[in-house]
C-alpha cells in the first residue's frame, strides 16, 4: 500500500511543477510589455524634457538680450550662442539664420528664434492689424527634432513691451 501512496505523489509533483512553469509564463508575458512601454516612455519623457530646456534657454537668452539693448536686433531669424571673447563673463548674443536654415544644439535639437513686429490698432492701441509698435516686439522660439523616425516640435512666443525711454 505504501508503495501506490509513493507512486501517486511523484504524479502530483510533476503535476505542481507543470501549472507553476505556466503561472510564470504568464506572468512573464504579461509584464515584458509592460516593462518595455515604460522604457519607451521613459525614453520619450527624456527628450521632451531636453527640448522644453532648449526652448527657455532661447527665450531667456533672447528676454536678457534685449534687456541691455533693446535696438540691437532687427526682425527676422536667429540663432543663439554664447559669446565668451570679449570678456572674462560670457554673454548671449544673436547671429542670423538664413531663410532655410536651423541651429542644431547637442546633434539633436533644432532651434530657431524669430523676432517678430507688434502691429496695434491706432485708435485702440490693441495687438492686431495697425501700425508697428516701436516698443513692442514678439519673440519665438521653435524647437524641433526626429524621434524613433517621427518629426516632434514645440514653439514658445513671449511679448516683449519697452516700459520707459
Amino acid at each position: 500500500m505504501k508503495r501506490q501512496n509513493v507512486s501517486q505523489c511523484h504524479g502530483y509533483l510533476l503535476l505542481e511543477v507543470l501549472i507553476a512553469v505556466v503561472l510564470l509564463s504568464v506572468i512573464a508575458v504579461s509584464i515584458l510589455p509592460t516593462i518595455n512601454f515604460m522604457l519607451t516612455r521613459s525614453r520619450r519623457s527624456t527628450f521632451d524634457s531636453q527640448a522644453s530646456l532648449v526652448l527657455q534657454a532661447g527665450m531667456e537668452g533672447t528676454y536678457h538680450i534685449f534687456m541691455d539693448n533693446w535696438q540691437a536686433y532687427p526682425h527676422g531669424r536667429y540663432k543663439l550662442i554664447s559669446d565668451i571673447s570679449t570678456s572674462d563673463k560670457p554673454r548671449w548674443i544673436l547671429l542670423p539664420l538664413a531663410p532655410d536654415e536651423e541651429h542644431l544644439i547637442q546633434s539633436k535639437y533644432k532651434r530657431v528664434i524669430e523676432i517678430q513686429p507688434i502691429t496695434r490698432d491706432p485708435q485702440t492701441g490693441v495687438q492686431g492689424p495697425g501700425n508697428t509698435d516701436p516698443d513692442s516686439r514678439a519673440v519665438v522660439t521653435k524647437v524641433s527634432w526626429d524621434e524613433a523616425g517621427i518629426a516632434k516640435n514645440i514653439s514658445a512666443q513671449l511679448l516683449l513691451v519697452k516700459l520707459g525711454g
